[in-house]
């Protein structure tokens, strides 16, 4: 069989080696937990002006980009960037082919 002082030795070893590591898992714990920021306080206490001024937020939003979704919004930044670079190169038949692009996006974000 094997040398019992070394069957000792090694699992003298791994016992300490899971110390340590528990120690030190214990240790970033208690760090991120002082390091942690405060918890937002909860809706319920919001207070009527933070109230009132999400409200003008939400109005503002949804005057501003016509009812759109944010998703809407990206893909109509991103055709109108493609056109202009195809503006700028003088390439109309591409700029023809993403006008009809936005225009069925635009109509497609009515409908829904």
């Amino acid at each position: 069989m094997g040398n019992p002082k070394k069957a000792d030795d090694a699992q003298a070893s791994e016992a300490a080696t899971k110390a340590d590591d528990a120690q030190a898992s214990e240790a970033a714990t208690k760090a991120d937990d002082a390091q942690a920021p405060a918890p937002a306080a909860p809706v319920a206490e919001a207070s009527a002006e933070h109230r009132i001024a999400a409200k003008k937020r939400s109005a503002a939003a949804k005057s501003n980009d016509g009812g759109l979704d944010t998703r809407t919004k990206q893909l109509l930044d991103a055709l109108g960037e493609e056109r202009r670079g195809y503006v700028l190169r003088g390439k109309d038949a591409r700029v023809k082919q993403v006008d009809e692009q936005i225009a069925l996006l635009k109509k497609s974000s009515k409908k829904g």
